[in-house]
């Protein structure tokens, strides 16, 4: 079973999962130098994720669809609109521990990661609430708040 990466090799062959897997491998002297033939797939994920964001010209904002959710999505700043603040999530409108940043994206504009939508009510593309966490944003948390001050007086005038 050649062309198959080392990690997933190893779990075929040993029947253990990569919770033994990688750590074994990584303790090996040479794992160092030849890291890059060990790459799981979370690893080739956020090389690529990492590639799409550093050909993005402008801000990025990373978003998750509650306040507590371990996925996240990143999109163009541009592309969100509808700033405001809130305790309760998109989605299954689930209700936060205080009021989030939150805003409007849709679905299909993201440029990496992963959002807790499926697009199975419908065909997409959707208009979806996301939540905004300064955790994550901060190398463009300053460009985030303009946007929502920049909004804010747009909505009163």
């Amino acid at each position: 079973m050649t062309g198959a990466a080392p990690f997933e090799l190893m779990m075929r062959a040993t029947g253990e999962g990569s919770n033994i897997c990688v750590p074994y491998v990584q303790q090996h002297p040479f794992f160092l130098e030849k890291r890059y033939l060990f790459k799981t797939a979370e690893d080739r994920q956020r090389d690529r994720d990492a590639a799409a964001l550093a050909a993005e010209p402008g801000p990025v904002v990373w978003v998750r669809r509650q306040f507590d959710d371990h996925r996240h999505a990143a999109y163009r700043l541009a592309d969100a609109s509808g700033w405001h603040w809130s305790d309760l999530s998109g989605g299954v409108r689930h209700r936060a521990n205080r009021r989030y940043l939150h805003s409007y994206v849709w679905c299909d504009a993201m440029i990496a990661g992963e959002l807790a939508h499926t697009c199975r009510h419908g065909p997409p593309p959707h208009r979806i609430k996301v939540c905004i966490t300064k955790k994550g944003n901060e190398k463009f948390w300053r460009e985030i708040e303009m946007a929502v001050a920049a909004a804010d007086g747009a909505d009163r005038r």
